[in-house]
């Protein structure tokens, strides 16, 4: 059974699939990939339109052969769980980060400022170096921790904040988002974003440690100010108490640091190249441009319906 959001209000219609005729999986990567004819279909009786159970029903759909959709179910499947692996290794890795900040600041007593350790960057300069892959900005940050995606816009006034390698980057508009994400290389962003730099760039994995944790967002969200927009206050921001343990302590911190977070970029890397093979077998595979019906598919990689 299928649960499909009826685009996009607060209910769900399920979808029993006859599994003599259709893969479950199929039909759930069919309509996905059709997601904007789904928008159209949408009967508009509310502000943001809503699909029926009438308007699901009366909608076509290529039903190949079961063999033929077990297989490109099972392509498409095959993608999405590496997509999912890399995922959930770089929500081990960070957690195994966040332990480590935490064992620290129970260890060590909250006698600094934020403001001791980074500076705010505020510098703006042309956004003509930059590309969707390194400009950041509210839109494109995933929220929860979870990373960033390639921006679809860049700055109408081809203007931006510079950013240096070892920078963190959190959405200051509605931080309760929890939006953040370590630079690697020269990269820009939006002036709703801000771009905290390590006075020692040594030890920017750890300031990455500071603003990663769930305590530094509580705080934000705490200080923010607006109602429908709420910001964070960047005087109150600075002010955020933090650990300074000795030096040794935060050398082996940041030296652990520093590989988490290069596999953790690595790895978004990998998905980021997953997503695009997937949007671009996606519609060939469901058109039937691409014909599977001699492909060997191994075993490991087959989807099976009642065992997933």
């Amino acid at each position: 059974m299928l649960l499909i959001d009826t685009y996009i209000n607060q209910s769900v219609i399920a979808i029993e699939i006859d599994q003599t005729i259709a893969n479950p999986l199929y039909v759930f990567y069919n309509l996905s990939e059709r997601y904007e004819e789904l928008r159209s279909l949408s009967d508009g009786t509310s502000s943001r339109g809503s699909l029926t159970t009438k308007i699901i029903a009366g909608m076509p759909i290529f039903v190949p052969d079961l063999e033929v959709q077990n297989r490109i179910a099972s392509i498409i499947y095959a993608i999405d769980r590496k997509i999912l692996n890399c995922l959930n290794i770089n929500d081990n890795l960070l957690g195994i980060l966040s332990l480590e900040f935490g064992r620290i600041k129970a260890e060590y007593p909250l006698d600094s400022d934020l403001s001791d350790v980074c500076t705010l960057n505020t510098k703006r300069g042309s956004a003509s170096n930059l590309g969707p892959d390194n400009y950041y900005s509210t839109e494109n940050m995933l929220p929860n921790k979870s990373g960033v995606v390639p921006a679809t816009a860049m700055p109408s006034d081809n203007k931006a904040i510079l950013c240096e390698s070892g920078d963190v980057l959190i959405s200051n508009i509605r931080p309760y988002f929890k939006k953040i994400h370590y630079c690697f290389e020269p990269s820009g962003c939006s002036a709703d974003v801000l771009d905290f730099r390590a006075k020692d760039v040594t030890y920017a994995p750890y300031l990455f440690g500071i603003l990663y944790s769930d305590d530094f967002f509580d705080y934000v969200v705490a200080g923010s100010k607006g109602t429908k927009m709420p910001r964070g206050d960047k005087d109150q921001i600075m002010q955020y108490q933090i650990p300074m343990p000795p030096k040794e302590v935060l050398d082996t911190y940041c030296i652990l640091g520093q590989k988490v977070l290069s596999e953790v970029a690595s790895n978004n890397k990998e998905i980021a190249q997953l997503v695009l093979l997937r949007n671009h077998l996606l519609p060939k595979l469901m058109s039937g441009e691409i014909d599977v019906s001699t492909l060997k598919m191994p075993t490991k990689y087959s989807f099976n319906p009642a065992n997933k």
